[in-house]
Parts: C-alpha cells; sequence; structure tokens
C-alpha cells in the first residue's frame, strides 16, 4: 500500500516544516478540515503540494526565511499565478507568524475560507441563466431565400468552402433549411 503523500511516479511530498504542523495542531483544535500532501499538477509537467488545502480552493503556504530570497520569490509568483489561473486562491503566512501569533493566522485562515465562499455564491446568484423560448410561429426559410435565388445561394455557400468539393446544392441547401 503506498503511504497518502506518494504518488505512483514516486514523488513524495516534502516533510512538514515545525511551524507547518504547529499551524495544522492549531486548525484541527479549532476544528478546520484541511488536506495535506496533496498533489496539485499546474502545467504538463510541473507537481506541486501545498502545505494545506483548505476546501476546494483555499491553498495556505506557510513561507520561511527562504521565500525572501530572489531565486525563489520568482518560482513562487510562477508557481502561485498559475495556481490562481486554475481558481485556486492562495494564502502566504509566514513561519514567524505561526510561532508568534498562531490564533490570529487560523483566523486569517478561516476569515480568508469564509471571503471565498461567499465570494463563489455571489457569481452563482449574479448569473443570469435565460431560458430562450421557441417561437410560437417561425418562417422555416427567410424571405430574402426563395426557390428563384436558392441556386445563388448553393454558390455563393460553395465558393466559402475551404476544400474543392462544392458540398452545397439546391437539394443539399433546402433540405437544411427545413431542419431549422
Amino acid at each position: 500500500m503506498t503511504p497518502p503523500d506518494t504518488v505512483n511516479d514516486g514523488f513524495k511530498a516534502p516533510p512538514p516544516t515545525n511551524s507547518e504542523i504547529k499551524l495544522r495542531s492549531i486548525l484541527r483544535s479549532k476544528k478546520i478540515a484541511f488536506k495535506d500532501s496533496q498533489v496539485i499538477w499546474y502545467t504538463g509537467c510541473d507537481k506541486y503540494t501545498p502545505d494545506l488545502l483548505i476546501g476546494k480552493k483555499l491553498i495556505v503556504e506557510v513561507d520561511g526565511k527562504v521565500h525572501d530570497k530572489d531565486f525563489q520569490k520568482t518560482s513562487d509568483r510562477i508557481r502561485q499565478r498559475a495556481l490562481e489561473n486554475m481558481g485556486y486562491d492562495i494564502l502566504r503566512v509566514k513561519n514567524v507568524e505561526v510561532q508568534n501569533i498562531p490564533d490570529a493566522v487560523a483566523e486569517r485562515i478561516i476569515q480568508r475560507y469564509f471571503e471565498i465562499i461567499e465570494d463563489t455564491e455571489d457569481r452563482r446568484r449574479r448569473a443570469k441563466i435565460t431560458e430562450l423560448e421557441r417561437p410560437m410561429h417561425y418562417e422555416p426559410i427567410s424571405k430574402e431565400i426563395t426557390s428563384d435565388n436558392l441556386h445563388l445561394w448553393a454558390l455563393s455557400f460553395n465558393e466559402l468552402t475551404i476544400n474543392d468539393a462544392a458540398v452545397w446544392s439546391v437539394d443539399y441547401f433546402k433540405q437544411s433549411l427545413t431542419q431549422l
């Protein structure tokens, strides 16, 4: 049986830092459900394991001092943009915050989670779906298309075809239009 933090290709999530372990403990004590060691593919060849995934869309990253270095900032920024384009919301917290004010960090996470839920619900409410009704009476063939000029329409459509095969004929035109 494969451990939960191992993927079929042998990829293993990095071990949690002390700050991540502390934050997990605090979130558990506050009954906040989260997942750790989740693998997210953000490109065809790049995968990533967020420190914590809360709900379906909130990623919490616990950043140490290495994330302040220029070489790490660039890769963090690229990955964050890719994840945001996938619909994730990323909340970054510092190790020192988790160590010094862990309850405030937990409250910030809860607040962000509820903001995401409210935003999603607002978007659903604003989305208006209009059902189109079939007209009571309609002309099956446009008034501009008559039996007299149908051959001209067929010729015009044949000029628009990409390949050289002339697929539009008067009969084919009539058959197609009656289905509309």
